[in-house]
């Protein structure tokens, strides 16, 4: 039986292989125990190879130094605060993970002359290479090619599909993509992002050594329990700072994560002759304990075996989406099948199917959310193949959104109601709500989560969690609008279908965001604004009261939402999201181009490596209210032509939502004209108390929002 965890303390290893440093005739072993600071004021120069912001630059790689900016790392080490665990044994990780045992490693077919090695010329090639080489990839290569060396002794027909390691082409585009990569495309790039399942990271020092032949490879050194029992480990998170080393496979996991469709992803860190493994999904990362493979080499072979036999979704990739074949370099093949789906009215579906439709030219992407941590949202282009019980339109563009919510959020459930509401009370609106086709909801065992068998799955910021697929109808996204007359209509198509959903079914959105409004062309209708992803969305009631809470994308979100006391999330608090949204529309949108630049200081960097602080974006956006008081030249000369009209919308949507605030944004007392006072006094006399923020005030809220926003002529005079 194995040992119970924390294991005792190891017996002792087998000794290293006589090696040498080159030159110099010392057969002492070297133990790769150098520290960081040894390599401390060592430089490398890289004029003229990539610019300074490239990030994970080879020849920074090669020196450990990670380049990493200090806002990042904190970034990050917040991120992961106690979401790290470490020191899962090798085989637990490898079985865990790959889903591959001792048992399984395959017999090579050299067999009967000794079994797997790893050979001297690969192994002395990258022993002896050091990181001042002329060649820029001279460890990575090396390296790369001591790996292929051990996978060339697994027989071919184990392995499912045709993956080998290859190294990148680097690019100043994305400086994060990973040198040597797991994937079935020789030498991949930026634009493969998509299809690589694993990095190397490699770090080696400025010492050169050699072995002095072939090191046999003894599979009897597996523990004889280990071949047979494999003990499910719950290790404790641990607090334990993150290194600059440790920051740099995390952040390489967070790149991989935010590209493609994955349920994780894995990699393998290399320094010197030692060997980590890393997994990171959703919820956290895991690091297994170290080995090192000249004293250790059966763990290598048994990590390569499991890689060289895993299948796609051991790999990380969605385990819904199936592509026959070899090769894994693009979608053509590709489909989404799920079991025991439910549809539109709650009734099972059986089996459905789904083609994969990812056309670029049509702007038929898959859009994968930023960042490893989180609800993890991918959205795919899909056309149905399969679905019984149903009338859907084969050729009908359809869209899968695939996430990670809490199991409180219901976001299906929600959509069902609101639309169920508005059929019954305001048919006309259902247009202006995403329509559901069908669903399915896993838990984190249901689906074989790895995290699940290495992890204690009680941890605080696990609970609840579960893997949700919505396939809904497809709508355009708003760049694809053709100007400000198509821009208003959508707009005020979805603030009036927030408003009624509202009236209806008491829910408030809580995201109102450039990716949650979009919008289809009707032949009769013209274009119609829809009002999507409603998974942070909430029910409320007349009198209750609304705990502080922080929800929303931060470019839109109110400022009171930005500051560190912020309130309950009201319906004002959206209404305000959606004159974010006018403004960042018609000063970014170029109808030309069917595309957005971003130039607020409040929009740029949507990413969470990118994003300002919120106390800044909230001085910005509050900034923006006090000083833009008319056209600021700035903004208008960003601004396409065809919008400088709705600027004048803009101002009245400012003067509604910011003449009367309880709080104030400035220095003293807000100023109020006297022709704004007349229009206030113009809704029936309310205090203006009860007009802003008074639950039962909400429907003079929308009428006066709306005024402000299509007759500015009554509002002509801004602040």
């Amino acid at each position: 039986m194995a040992a119970a965890f924390p294991p005792s303390p190891p017996s002792p290893l087998p000794p290293l292989p006589p090696v040498s440093p080159l030159g110099t005739g010392d057969t002492t072993p070297y133990l790769g125990d150098r520290s960081d600071s040894d390599l401390e004021g060592q430089s490398v120069s890289v004029a003229n190879a990539f610019p300074d912001s490239y990030f994970s630059s080879r020849y920074a790689q090669q020196r450990g130094e990670e380049g990493i900016p200090e806002e990042w790392k904190h970034f990050y080490r917040e991120e992961y605060r106690g979401k790290v665990k470490r020191d899962v044994p090798i085989v637990d990780f490898v079985k865990s993970v790959y889903k591959f045992g001792v048992e399984d490693i395959p017999t090579p077919p050299c067999g009967g002359e000794g079994g797997y090695k790893l050979l001297k010329e690969p192994l002395d090639a990258y022993l002896g290479s050091i990181s001042r080489t002329r060649a820029p990839w001279g460890i990575y290569n090396t390296f790369q090619k001591l790996l292929e060396s051990v996978l060339d002794q697994i027989p071919d027909e184990c392995r499912p599909f045709d993956g080998r390691f290859s190294l990148t082409v680097p690019t100043a585009a994305n400086p994060f993509l990973p040198t040597i990569v797991w994937s079935t495309i020789d030498h991949p790039t930026v634009d493969d992002m998509d299809f690589l399942a694993l990095f190397v990271d490699v770090r080696k020092s400025e010492r050169s050594y050699r072995s002095m032949h072939d090191i046999s490879v003894d599979l009897n050194e597996f523990d004889d329990d280990e071949q047979i029992v494999y003990e499910v480990r719950k290790l404790a998170w641990a607090d334990k700072p993150l290194d600059d080393i440790d920051l740099k496979s995390i952040v390489t996991l967070n790149e991989l994560m935010s590209y493609g469709v994955r349920e994780y992803n894995t990699g393998i860190q290399v320094q010197d002759t030692s060997i980590c493994l890393w997994y990171g999904d959703r919820f956290g990362v895991v690091k297994s304990a170290p080995f090192d493979f000249l004293r250790e080499p059966h763990l290598l072979v048994l990590v390569l075996a499991a890689l060289s036999s895993a299948k796609r979704s051991d790999l990380g990739f969605s385990p819904f989406m199936k592509n026959p074949g070899q090769s894994f370099d693009n979608y053509d093949r590709a489909a989404l099948v799920l079991d025991n789906a439910i549809d539109a009215n709650n009734q099972s579906t059986g089996q459905v199917a789904f083609r994969f439709d990812v056309n670029e030219e049509q702007d038929r992407k898959i859009y994968t959310q930023y960042g490893a941590m989180g609800r993890g949202t991918t959205v795919i282009p899909v056309k149905t193949l399969r679905m019984v019980g149903t009338t859907t339109d084969p050729d009908e563009p359809l869209v899968a959104k695939l996430c990670w919510p809490y199991s409180g959020t219901n976001e299906d459930s929600i959509i069902r109601r609101v639309r169920i509401r508005l059929q019954a009370k305001a048919p006309e609106y259902l247009k202006h709500i995403v329509e559901l086709k069908c669903t399915l909801e896993l838990t984190m065992e249901e689906t074989n989560l790895p995290r699940v068998f290495m992890t204690d799955d009680n941890s605080f910021h696990m609970i609840g969690h579960v893997f949700k697929v919505m396939v809904m109808k497809s709508y355009l996204p708003l760049e694809q609008l053709t100007g400000p007359d198509e821009f208003l209509q959508v707009w005020y198509d979805v603030v009036s279908a927030h408003h009624w959903v509202f009236k209806t079914s008491k829910i408030i959105h809580h995201d109102i965001s450039n990716n949650n409004v979009m919008f289809f062309r009707d032949p009769i209708d013209g274009v119609v604004g829809v009002l999507c992803d409603w998974d942070l969305s909430e029910k409320v009631f007349p009198g209750q009261c609304i705990k502080p809470g922080r929800t929303g994308t931060t470019p839109f979100m109110a400022i009171a939402m930005l500051s560190d006391e912020y309130p309950g999330h009201e319906y004002q608090h959206d209404l305000e999201s959606f004159f974010w949204l006018f403004v960042w529309f018609v000063t970014n949108h170029n109808p030309d181009k069917k595309s957005f630049s971003e130039t607020l200081e409040w929009t740029v960097g949507n990413e969470p490596r990118q994003q300002a602080s919120l106390a800044n974006i909230g001085a910005a956006k509050a900034h923006f209210i006090d000083v833009h008081r008319a056209a600021d030249p700035r903004i208008y000369e960003r601004m396409h032509p065809c919008y400088r009209p709705l600027l004048q919308n803009i101002f009245g949507l400012r003067t509604y939502l910011f003449a009367h605030r309880l709080f104030n944004y400035r220095c003293g007392e807000l100023a109020v004209s006297h022709e704004t006072e007349q229009v206030m006094k113009g809704y029936r006399d309310i205090k203006i108390e009860q007009l802003f923020w008074a639950f039962d005030g909400v429907k003079l809220q929308y009428e006066a929002f709306i005024h402000s926003a299509f007759h500015q002529s009554r509002l002509a005079e801004p602040l």
